[in-house]
């Protein structure tokens, strides 16, 4: 897709058509200028696939150009491939199994975009998963870009399952999307469903200022620790940066709902769990 668009001039507006299943890992790159770029499958009752096939992370964008994704499944992205222990919190390896957003980017998911899987009941699970990763965000991790979730479009079936000795640290998780600093809008008619975090933020997790607007449906998310449906990462008393940061992160519901969402008691840790819906 990358060399295909780096073609392309700044006035053009691009579109990818995907017909069938595209496997392997994907990058949109920097060096990319174009007015627009669309990458869609077709409307039908067959989904078509970027497909990661369990062999690292399924799409990576770092351009400016605006990227909308339309009627097209994102699946398959394991960040973390190898399931080590990770030794180093911000090893961006283990960042956003499905997408991974670079800072100042611009992500719409648009009608019939699933990242995920659809028609699921159950949440993500160790065995059964659609995106994994190692550290944050398992389907989307959004590092200071501005992603849009528009009616039809899902994030759903994602799975965060944190090896290490991050494992219990407050800014680590994010099944569905995580999202350090910039802004996460899901609209009415999108949803974030299904994911699961081994440690916070089943559904959603925010952090370093990031800012989160919905009318959707954030529901049947589930993490182990906090923030079975949203996740506000908290000062730990170690970074005195990190209050100010902390306290300028904002969700803001203008409808929808935040329902059957759920935190498990961790017994064997001895620890509770709090915030089945959002924990703050």
């Amino acid at each position: 897709i990358n060399k295909v668009i780096e073609k392309c001039g700044a006035d053009d507006d691009v579109v990818i058509n995907v017909n069938g299943t595209v496997k392997g890992s994907q990058t949109l790159s920097g060096n990319i200028h174009v007015r627009s770029i669309t990458i869609q499958g077709n409307d039908d009752e067959i989904p078509d696939v970027l497909n990661g096939n369990q062999l690292g992370r399924v799409l990576t964008i770092n351009t400016t150009s605006p990227v909308t994704i339309r009627n097209l499944t994102i699946t398959g992205g394991k960040a973390n491939v190898n399931d080590n222990d990770v030794n180093d919190e911000d090893d961006e390896n283990n960042f956003g199994g499905g997408i991974m957003m670079t800072e100042g980017t611009i992500v719409t998911l648009a009608d019939g975009a699933v990242v995920g899987k659809a028609g699921v009941s159950k949440v993500a699970t160790d065995n059964n998963y659609a995106n994994f990763a190692g550290l944050r965000g398992g389907g989307i991790y959004n590092q200071g870009g501005t992603l849009t979730l528009e009616s039809g479009s899902m994030v759903s079936y994602n799975y965060v399952k944190i090896y290490s000795i991050y494992y219990s640290t407050s800014t680590m998780g994010g099944a569905g999307i995580y999202s350090r600093g910039g802004e996460v809008i899901i609209e009415d008619g999108a949803e974030v469903m299904y994911n699961y975090s081994n440690s916070r933020g089943g559904g959603i997790h925010l952090d370093a200022g990031a800012k989160l607007t919905s009318s959707g449906k954030i529901d049947n998310n589930e993490a182990d620790f906090y923030g079975g449906g949203v996740m506000f990462a908290t000062y730990d008393g170690s970074n005195t940066d990190m209050i100010t940061l902390y306290e300028t992160t904002t969700f803001t519901m203008e409808g929808g709902s935040v329902s059957n969402n759920k935190t498990t008691f961790y017994e064997d840790m001895g620890w509770y769990s709090a915030g089945g819906g959002i924990f703050i």
